[in-house]
């Protein structure tokens, strides 16, 4: 199951791109509105494809994880080589939007684009006020927020997680917790509160 949907998602993302390079080289040689908007929608759609493929890595790594721990091993190797390929840009879109792979010119394009970003630019609509934004809080609702969180508050919001949501960096799913509570429900709530 898990292999075809893997499959299914490259199949996606290589038909995606190669719609991708065709829409850009169109749009090297004559602007076109409907092109534009085109390329937007494929670039949407292959963000979702890469995320859910992503997911499905996680989810993977995260099951391989829990069964091998922190041991010695090549997939311990392999996790640590697979994050810093993904953790590398190799191309950026330029103002003109090309795209470029020159990795002097992305150094440059990076450096650009965060001086721009985070120095002065003098514009008052960057200006955020927001004394006075923000809704009043009448005293009934500051009472709740200050109340006293009861076991059964504690155990409903640990039941209203997803059974495969990790808590923490202990990595233990939600599940663990909800299938062991008579087990564990004191002592979690007794460190909640």
């Amino acid at each position: 199951m898990e292999l075809r949907r893997l499959w299914t998602h490259r199949k996606k993302e290589k038909i995606l791109l190669a719609r991708l390079r065709i829409i850009d080289k169109a749009l090297q040689r004559t602007h076109s509105e409907f092109l534009v908007e085109l390329d937007k929608q494929l670039r949407s759609e292959l963000d979702t494809v890469l995320d859910q493929e992503e997911s499905l890595w996680r989810q993977k790594a995260r099951t391989k994880w829990i069964l091998e721990g922190d041991r010695n091993t090549a997939f311990y190797h392999a996790s640590t080589i697979t994050k810093r390929r993904a953790n590398k840009i190799e191309t950026l879109k330029r103002e003109d939007g090309s795209w470029s792979t020159d990795q002097e010119e992305l150094r440059e394009m990076a450096i650009q684009f965060y001086t721009k970003l985070f120095s002065s630019s003098g514009d008052p609509k960057y200006n955020y006020e927001i004394r006075g934004k923000f809704q009043k809080i009448e005293e009934h609702e500051k009472e709740s927020l200050t109340r006293e969180v009861t076991n059964e508050k504690i155990k409903e919001a640990i039941f209203g997680i997803g059974p495969l949501k990790a808590l923490g960096i202990d990595g233990i799913h939600a599940l663990f917790y909800q299938k062991n509570w008579s087990l564990v429900g004191n002592s979690v709530s007794m460190m909640i509160r």
